[in-house]
């Protein structure tokens, strides 16, 4: 696995809008009114949607906020949509000269304390340890 870029490399922004059925990658650029549109690459991608998932009670994900309590079913729904992520978000860079990624997120959800998963989804399951395993995941495709 290479090394990640050094921190004066130049940056990529990639946009992320998961809803509750698919999610829309986009690569983002700074317009020349100085503003940010979407770039030429774009991609949409359904959630795969595993037979055996269906999503806790919300009053049960509320309660269990701080402490999810995770069943297999949700762990392979969590990580089938972060492998689906990963590969969308590698799909619309690939190919691109090597730069710092930074990543714009907009998911359904409640965000954990930390800020850095999903600890209370509506149609999907809770990801506690999505950034740390979405950085992982990419990380690993480079």
């Amino acid at each position: 696995m290479a090394p990640p870029p050094p921190p004066s490399a130049p940056e990529l922004l990639v946009g992320v809008d998961g809803g509750g059925t698919s999610l829309r990658v986009a690569l983002v650029e700074l317009g020349s009114t100085g503003l940010l549109r979407l770039g030429g690459r774009k991609g949409l991608q359904d959630w795969p949607g595993l037979a055996g998932f269906t999503p806790v009670p919300i009053a049960r994900q509320r309660a269990e906020r701080e402490a999810p309590r995770l069943d297999e079913a949700e762990r392979l729904e969590g990580r089938a949509r972060l492998e689906t992520l990963a590969s969308a978000i590698h799909e619309v860079c690939a190919g691109l000269p090597k730069a710092r990624l930074r990543l714009g997120l907009a998911l359904a959800g409640d965000k954990t304390e930390d800020g850095r998963g999903i600890c209370v989804m509506t149609h999907g399951p809770r990801q506690p340890a999505l950034l740390d395993e979405l950085e992982q995941a990419l990380r690993g495709r480079q």
